[in-house]
């Protein structure tokens, strides 16, 4: 979801539309901001926007000594729209303020949030395979680890160090449960009861 939302231009007044192309970066990455601002006919403004970022503190609230003001720069491929690179970000949350200098849109701006974090944090950024580490974590337990194509070779090294096991079971089966068997008595009941008539027994 956040892929197909990256890089939208969205906001709540079509004045002023932003999209970033990412919201999780690590340090070292760089996030593209970009603007589409207009006046109310619609026509492009001439005046850069200005970007405030904000780092926020455990509260969630902005930190004053991590403010920063950047302004945007047009692309040239594209009238009115604006762009930013974000980059040198330390780890934390931040807020992405696109504020208007033209008056006619002082009152409006767009605010987006992006998460900084370094690369102990990377499998809730890249969810690709990792062959590298979980060999290394095979190996710590004495297994081996592969691609699919090595899948029967490891489940037959596996097997191989497997060790069987006896486990004592006990169940406990009543007469009563089983329909033959109750059969099988009520039938030599039957026949005795036959026999003790033909030979004169009560």
């Amino acid at each position: 979801m956040r892929w197909g939302l990256a890089g939208r231009l969205r906001g709540k007044d079509p004045r002023l539309q932003v999209g970033i192309d990412r919201y999780l970066m690590t340090p070292s990455e760089t996030a593209e901001l970009r603007a589409r601002a207009s006046t109310a006919k619609g026509d492009p403004v001439r005046q850069a926007p200005t970007v405030r970022l904000e780092r926020l503190g455990a509260t969630g609230e902005p930190a004053p000594e991590a403010i920063r003001t950047s302004e945007m720069s047009p692309m040239s491929d594209a009238p009115g729209i604006w762009q930013l690179s974000l980059n040198g970000l330390s780890e934390g949350s931040w807020r992405i303020t696109t504020l208007e200098a033209n008056p006619e849109l002082k009152s409006v701006s767009e605010t987006r949030d992006i998460i900084v974090r370094d690369l102990n944090g990377l499998e809730g950024l890249e969810l690709g395979g990792d062959l590298s580490n979980l060999a290394r974590l095979a190996a710590a337990g004495g297994h081996q680890a592969g691609t699919m194509d090595q899948c029967d070779t490891i489940v037959k090294d596996l097997a191989g160090r497997l060790k069987p096991r006896a486990q004592e079971h006990r169940e406990t089966v009543r007469l009563w449960n089983n329909y033959f068997a109750l059969l099988f008595v009520v039938g030599l009941l039957g026949v005795e009861w036959v026999l003790r008539k033909r030979r004169g027994l009560a």
